[in-house]
């Protein structure tokens, strides 16, 4: 195209690469970057629903959030972006990871099996 060839920028911040590669679009002028899952934006700057962390900060990158499938995958709030923390725990289960029977409940909450502890107060 004319164009001289130059290193894919996704996001290209602090050396941080989180993409697979990258295209120029000349329909649009600008180069398209395909983020590695848990990544997006236009340049792979963003962490993706149900990973957390900051891409943009010198060996910054994006986990996988561990919730211990007692979340709703359907509703994107479920997981914090920024620190990892589960949020709306389903199955009667609380904690950082969703990791434990709540309050007044016992079982083993990683088995989605809390059961309401019927001498509980």
């Amino acid at each position: 195209l004319g164009i001289p060839c130059k290193p894919c920028s996704c996001p290209g911040i602090n050396g941080n690469d989180f993409s697979s590669g990258c295209a120029y679009d000349k329909l649009i002028g600008k180069q398209i970057c395909f983020c590695k899952p848990g990544y997006t934006g236009e340049r792979c700057e963003e962490c993706e629903s149900f990973y957390y962390g900051d891409p943009l900060q010198t060996n910054g990158s994006c986990i996988k959030c561990e919730c211990n499938n007692n979340i709703d995958y359907d509703c994107l709030e479920n997981c914090d972006k920024k620190t990892g923390e589960c949020k709306n725990c389903l199955y009667n289960t609380e904690g950082w990871n969703c990791d434990k029977c709540k309050l007044g409940y016992f079982g083993n909450a990683l088995l989605h099996k809390c059961e309401r502890n019927l001498f509980y107060v």
